[in-house]
C-alpha cells in the first residue's frame, strides 16, 4: 500500500497517466465487482465528462491491457474487473495478516500475533492511495484503510519506514 504501482516478475508496469492510473484505482477499491463505464466515467470526470468520456475510458483500457495483460482487466457484462485470481493487492495482503494477527492473540499467541502484525504493518510504503487524497470516488477507501491502520498504529506518524 502505497503509491499505485503494478508489479509483476519482470519488474514495475506502466500506468499510465493520471486519468488512467484513477481508472485502475477506482478498479481496485471495487475489486472482485464489475464497474460500470458510467460509474468509472463519474470516478475520473464527476459531473463534467467529456463528450468523448466512453471512448477515452474505452483507451484507457485497452492501454492498460497491454500493459497488465488482457486476462487481468477483464469486461464483465457492462463494465470492467480487475481479475482478482490474477491479481493480488496489498489491501488484501495487509487485511489477512492482520486478521491472522487477531485470531493468534485470540488463540493466545502474542509473540505469533505481534509478528503478522509486523508483517501486516510491513506491506505500507505510504498513505493509502495517496494521489487521489482529492478525488472524491476514493474518499471513503482511504478512509477505511486510514482506520484499520490507526487501529494498529501507524508507523508513518511515528516517523519509521514500514519498508
Amino acid at each position: 500500500m502505497g503509491p499505485l504501482e503494478a508489479v509483476d516478475h519482470g519488474g514495475a508496469r506502466s500506468l499510465g497517466a493520471p486519468r488512467q492510473r484513477a481508472l485502475v484505482a477506482a478498479l481496485i477499491i471495487h475489486r472482485g465487482q464489475s464497474v460500470s463505464t458510467d460509474r468509472l466515467i463519474d470516478a475520473l470526470w464527476g459531473e463534467r465528462p467529456p463528450a468523448s468520456a466512453i471512448k477515452i475510458v474505452q483507451g484507457y483500457v485497452s492501454s492498460l491491457r497491454k500493459a497488465l495483460g488482457a486476462d487481468v482487466l477483464v469486461t464483465r457484462g457492462r463494465g470492467y474487473a480487475l481479475d482478482t485470481v490474477r491479481c493480488r493487492f496489498d489491501v488484501e495482503r495487509f487485511e489477512s495478516l492482520v486478521a491472522e494477527g487477531r485470531r493468534a492473540l485470540a488463540d493466545g499467541d502474542p509473540a505469533a500475533s505481534a509478528a503478522r502484525l509486523r508483517e501486516g504493518l510491513a506491506v505500507w510504503r505510504g498513505p493509502p492511495l495517496a494521489e487521489f487524497t482529492y478525488e472524491p470516488f476514493a474518499h471513503g477507501e482511504i478512509a477505511r484503510l486510514e482506520a484499520r491502520l490507526g487501529a494498529l498504529g501507524d508507523p508513518h506518524r511515528r516517523g519509521t519506514a514500514a519498508r
